[in-house]
């Protein structure tokens, strides 16, 4: 009996904290603030920390990764001084995961945005920081013989977004303020850029078994836990929003767009509607549909009809016949009664019994063969009844198909092929390989300047403020200017990082902070701003695809041309990157334009 009490007390334990979770919005508002507090750290130490490249790149040196590139080089090529890589073949290793890393989060945001609004916060976060907790023993597994590192810049880049997207939901704990805590989950995550800045710090020059170590604790103290805080407290669907909180008005926060992004259906319907113009697809859509519905209604309704008029009418019809047949064997029998009666004397009286029997023999096989020719045509008729609304179903089923795939094509050509998007898709691809192939040639910028390399990764972090500036600035301003001001930041970080000054160094630094404060923000205002709401998903997660898929070309730039054909110069290929940077402004300038002169 205690066995039995035991199991069942640990079997309603399993069900109250894993199976069902634990209902979050049942709780006092001091324990959602905890819980909101715990998913604050949650974010800082282990979400999207490889943005801080410089610094990690550092731990990855110190790690020993890819020595092995450097055994068949001579002591004198090796390099020596203030940069921590051995020689350049390994420097050339480690740089280009970062690549691969940036590449995997981008493809990833496309996918977990989806599979969020499909399997909810909990399965989403558990499947991505799974991919966090893998990633990071694959990183401690590497050694000479093997590439496992290159496994683990891959699941570290899908984990970043399929784990910080549930999290947004939890704003909504606080529906009179969720603007405040979605900057707060910002800002967290511009914090977390100060993880590998721990890692380095407790990481031993050249010593593999101490980054191995430090692989290892870190999953064991800080992500493990974390998953089985995922795994009970956050919910298992999304928490709704309140209605009285949808957004109406075209120029709106970052805060306000990622509520849109953690909504549910009924919510984003609603939003729909308070639009000012509705698109030609969606009136398309709506109208087919309702036809769809109209029509298979007619149907149905005909089909019960008309069945129950044939049921009715057969069994009138079986009714009538069956009463004439009884009337007439009951009027045979009178007679064979009549004729017993005056034939009793006579000597045939037995071919005369005979005579009637057979005939009402033959009689009630007559009643039977016409019930049954009844039934059959009853069930004749009823095939053909179904085999006709089988075939006008399939037509409505094609039609309706030939109408999604017409509308899903206008979509993508009135969407896709539009000059505004064109212009963005451009934009961001640029700006985030500018901003990439600076993480990676930082230290070949600043190689006489050990405190500026020091800064730029203190500077990592530090983006928690241009993060909460951009958040301001987007209420009081439309969205094209602030992205000029980030794209005149970024051009200015290259200038003055060619310009060889330790003064220009420094300026260098600060815009590098301003830039990487404001990275994908931008993106995702200008989408909602410009762009309907029911399209965010595919416009955001098919820019982000592109841009991610095309930051794999810093690789060969990096490897081939800057570090093989220049010579680890980074100025001739940054000249490149600022040409591209003001090729880009002609076309945000006429979105800007032609979108003044329409409001």
């Amino acid at each position: 009996m205690v066995l039995s009490q035991n199991g069942r007390e640990k079997e309603n334990f399993f069900k109250k904290y894993f199976l069902k979770s634990v209902d979050i919005n049942k709780l006092s508002v001091t324990n959602k603030y905890l819980i909101f507090i715990l998913f604050c750290f949650y974010i800082i130490t282990c979400v999207g920390i490889f943005f801080n490249w410089i610094s990690l790149s550092d731990f990855f040196y110190n790690g020993n990764v890819y020595i092995n590139h450097c055994n068949n080089i001579d002591n004198n090529a090796k390099i020596k001084g203030i940069q921590k890589y051995s020689c350049d073949e390994q420097d050339k290793k480690v740089q280009a995961l970062y690549p691969i890393i940036i590449c995997s989060n981008f493809i990833m945001s496309a996918i977990s945005g989806t599979f969020f609004d499909y399997c909810g916060p909990k399965i989403t976060a558990i499947i991505g920081h799974s991919f966090n907790i893998l990633s990071w023993v694959l990183i401690g597994l590497q050694g000479e013989g093997n590439n496992s590192i290159i496994f683990g810049a891959v699941f570290l880049g899908l984990s970043c977004d399929s784990a910080f997207i549930p999290i947004l939901s939890l704003i909504y704990l606080f529906p009179k303020h969720h603007t405040i805590y979605t900057v707060i989950l910002g800002c967290c995550a511009s914090l977390s850029f100060a993880m590998p800045i721990f890692l380095d710090l407790f990481s031993k020059v050249n010593d593999r078994d101490s980054f191995q170590l430090i692989c290892f604790l870190y999953c064991i103290i800080i992500l493990v836990p974390f998953f089985f805080a995922l795994l009970i407290f956050l919910p298992w669907k999304h928490i709704n929003a309140p209605i009285e909180e949808n957004v109406e008005t075209n120029n709106m926060t970052l805060q306000e767009l990622e509520s849109y992004v953690i909504s549910d259906n009924q919510r984003n319907i609603k939003s729909n509607n308070s639009l000012n113009s509705k698109s030609f697809q969606d009136s398309e859509k709506k109208k087919d549909t309702i036809e769809y519905r109209n029509t298979l209604d007619i149907l149905n309704l005909k089909n019960e009809n008309l069945n129950k008029n044939n049921v009715e009418d057969k069994f009138l019809e079986y009714r009538e016949k069956t009463n004439y047949l009884s009337k007439e064997n009951s009027f045979h029998e009178m007679e064979k009664g009549k004729e017993l009666h005056s034939l009793s004397e006579n000597k045939d009286i037995n071919e005369q019994i005979n005579i009637s029997n057979s005939q009402s023999i033959n009689l009630r096989k007559k009643d039977k063969m016409n019930i049954s020719t009844i039934n059959d045509n009853i069930i004749k008729d009823d095939i053909n009844k179904k085999k006709s609304l089988l075939k006008i179903e399939d037509k409505i089923e094609k039609k309706k198909m030939c109408v999604s795939l017409r509308n899903f094509w206008n979509e993508i050509r009135t969407i896709f092929f539009s000059f505004k998007y064109v212009s963005i898709c451009y934009y961001f691809t640029i700006y985030n390989l500018s901003l990439v192939n600076y993480n990676e040639c930082a230290k070949l910028f600043f190689k006489d300047y050990n405190d500026i390399q020091n800064l730029l990764k203190i500077f990592g972090p530090l983006s928690v403020f241009p993060c909460a500036l951009f958040g301001f600035l987007i209420q009081k301003l439309h969205i094209l200017p602030i992205i000029f001001c980030l794209l005149l930041s970024s051009v200015l970080m290259y200038i003055f990082a060619v310009l060889k000054s330790k003064v220009f160094a420094y300026f260098s630094s600060i815009c590098y902070l301003i830039v990487t404060g404001c990275y994908t923000t931008q993106l995702y205002c200008y989408i909602q701003i410009m762009f309907p709401k029911c399209h965010f998903g595919k416009i955001a997660g098919t820019t982000s695809m592109i841009s991610g898929l095309l930051s794999l070309l810093n690789i060969p730039i990096y490897n081939y041309y800057i570090v093989d054909y220049s010579n680890n110069d980074p100025n001739p290929f940054a000249y490149i990157v600022i040409g591209l940077l003001i090729s880009t402004f002609p076309f945000l300038f006429y979105i800007y334009r032609r979108n003044k002169k329409n409001t």
